[in-house]
């Protein structure tokens, strides 16, 4: 497995040996059944005191009495900390949490690897989001309703399916959609809701280390009223958002994380966020084609500038919106398998393109906002796991390399959509130069992807740039920016 001390940011050193228990207690998981997305799942406590203090390793326990042990590969402080001053004390760590600010106050993500697991912890305002995942198996931590933590050993097998084929669509019945006009939303720039709007910036190179230039990105994320409940806010209070807002912060986290785990030269440096009165219909595909044309949601992204945009939707039903995710993909002709998509293209006639939906359930736990946003990078699935007509149209196009990658039994990569048995895909865009660890050694021994056809990296480096002139960074004096570090 990949150590993460690849990426180009900085590894935080602090004293020797210097590791906290993440996890300080696991409850009996019950009697109860658990979902069909889980195995099992349970009560869990969460040292946030050590955390914070930005350890060497973590300890983290499983409820089956084992345990692993994982070194930090990256930090990123965002809220509640300080860089260290000329005038500190000599043995001051370089960046420390900021003396008088509470647990719930802060944000920050921590994560690391071992030859067994990726860890992936991001904290928003207190509130901590984790993913444990390797090729064989995938924990997740999350808040519950009563302000505990769970872990939820994942199984993949209960969720829906990604990008799941117009002609592969018998599953559900297709339903007409009349208007991608929704009159309770506003049509005029000056009635856009900018009390509704906030601003997080994800990634500072500040706190890096490094020179090195990154295409820097502008994400725009939209939530509906019922993923703001399903991911756990309260029905009763429309303002209660800080689920799932660290939701989405977590996600666009993930997706740094693969594009950093993958050596891209691309971030998502700014997220904005805010609710959107959307209905859906069983039909992805024209879900997604209303979203990407609905004029309040265009009004918004160019008020703020947004080079891409996201919907963050329900949990899937069986009468509503039925996937997991949907985007574009910028390197097909036609955008998509339902039929010509008139207009788009690849660079700047992607730009009225850069959609894409996603479920609140599926996207952390499986990484669909991380493969979606893949598509609109221009990656597409693993070349087994797609036509053949698909895969001509996608070479013929000029690019040979847009491909996921899959190594069975050892590893597959973030754009594959065959997750539901080992090996799960994992954090990471295909890249022949990136090596993961497979037997356990601690030595990178197989390749991420595949020279002249797996090279999703290749391709998000060479698009991302045009993408980042999608709209130009506005600088909106009145929003609060929330995490500080207006810019």
């Amino acid at each position: 497995m990949k150590n993460l001390l690849r990426i180009l940011m900085m590894v935080i050193t602090l004293n020797a040996n210097s590791q906290t228990n993440l996890i300080t207690s696991i409850d009996d998981a019950g009697s109860g059944s658990p979902p069909p997305t889980a195995y099992q799942i349970n009560e869990i406590t969460l040292d946030f005191d050590g955390l914070k203090q930005i350890p060497e390793s973590l300890r983290i326990d499983f409820p089956n009495d084992t345990f692993t042990i994982v070194p930090i590969g990256n930090f990123i402080p965002r809220n509640g900390f300080t860089i260290r001053a000329d005038n500190d004390p000599p043995g001051t760590p370089p960046i420390y949490p900021t003396p008088g600010v509470p647990n719930d106050e802060l944000d920050y993500l921590w994560t690391g690897s071992n030859s067994d697991y990726d860890v992936m912890l991001s904290v928003s305002d207190g509130q901590l989001i984790g993913l444990i995942a390797s090729s064989e198996k995938r924990f997740g931590i999350k808040k519950t309703p009563k302000d505990t933590y769970q872990m939820i050993d994942i199984n993949l097998s209960g969720y829906r399916p990604n990008d799941l084929a117009i002609d592969d669509m018998d599953l559900v019945e297709r339903t007409s959609i009349q208007s991608n006009i929704y009159p309770s939303q506003s049509t005029s720039t000056t009635n856009i809701p900018i009390d509704d709007i906030k601003v997080f910036d994800m990634y500072n190179e500040l706190y890096h280390g490094t020179n090195s230039s990154f295409t820097n990105l502008d994400i725009l994320v939209f939530f509906t009223e019922q993923a703001r409940i399903d991911a756990g806010g309260d029905p009763n209070d429309i303002n209660d958002k800080v689920d799932i807002e660290a939701l989405i912060r977590t996600s666009v986290d993930h997706a740094n994380t693969a594009l950093a785990n993958s050596d891209t030269n691309t971030r998502i440096t700014r997220l904005y966020s805010l609710p959107l009165d959307f209905p859906l219909t069983t039909d992805e595909y024209a879900d997604r084609d209303r979203f990407a044309n609905d004029t309040h949601v265009n009004l918004v992204r160019d008020f703020v500038g947004a080079d891409i945009t996201t919907l963050m939707i329900e949990n899937w039903s069986e009468t509503g919106f039925y996937f997991c995710g949907a985007a574009y993909v910028q390197t097909h002709p036609q955008c998509d398998t339902n039929g010509v998509t008139t207009g788009c293209g690849v660079g700047d006639d992607f730009e009225n393109f850069a959609f894409s939906i996603v479920s609140q359930k599926c996207a952390v736990l499986d990484d669909t906002f991380t493969h979606e946003l893949g598509h609109l990078f221009g990656g597409n699935h693993p070349s087994a796991e797609l036509s053949l007509g698909w895969r001509l149209d996608v070479t013929n196009n000029g690019f040979p390399e847009a491909f996921g990658h899959k190594d069975e039994p050892d590893f597959v990569s973030i754009m594959s959509t065959r997750y539901t048995a080992p090996p799960y895909r994992r954090l990471y865009f295909s890249n022949p130069n990136v090596l993961i660890d497979t037997d356990g050694d601690g030595i990178g021994d197989t390749p991420t992807g595949q020279a002249s056809t797996k090279n999703n990296a290749k391709i998000i480096n060479d698009l991302s740039p045009a993408m980042s002139e999608y709209r130009e960074r506005r600088h909106i004096e009145h929003i609060i920016f929330v995490n500080g570090f207006e810019s």
